[in-house]
């Protein structure tokens, strides 16, 4: 039988921070954030934000989990060529099972701000990138 050694950041019981993506909103530009839109003098749901006022990024930020998580349990997986995987998971107050990758664990706020910092950089100016696109072909329909 082989030996197999495992090295994980973090073990069962261990407090840590750990980071989510999350959708990111912005203003209808059809309706301008109202939700409704003027047709034949009658007040109509928008139909590009379904009433809402808002639309959603097809990309998603990253940000801290407001609570630590506790870890209960550990995945690890290795591959053939010896690549580990490790997952944490842990189950809320609620009964919820909650899992993260190492990657995504962290042993101060900071240092989850600092990695929520450097993916969200090339994220963010895509997002600015397809709100200006999005606005532009609202502009050109309706020649404003």
């Amino acid at each position: 039988m082989q030996e197999i050694k495992v090295n994980s950041k973090f073990g069962i019981g261990d407090s840590v921070v750990t980071i989510k993506s999350r959708s990111v909103e912005y203003m209808c530009p059809n309706c301008k954030g109202r939700g409704t839109v003027k047709r034949r003098e009658h007040s109509r749901y928008c139909p590009h934000c379904y009433g809402s006022g808002n639309l959603y990024s097809c990309e998603k930020l990253w940000e801290i989990d407001a609570k630590p998580m506790e870890i209960t349990n550990i995945k690890i997986s290795i591959s053939s060529d010896g690549n580990q995987n490790i997952t944490y998971g842990s189950k809320t107050a609620k009964g919820n099972k909650k899992k993260r990758v190492e990657s995504h664990c962290f042993t101060t706020i900071e240092e989850a701000q600092a990695y929520c910092d450097s993916l969200n950089v090339e994220i963010r100016a895509k997002i600015e990138k397809e709100i200006q696109v999005m606005q532009a072909k609202y502009d050109a329909m309706h020649g404003d």
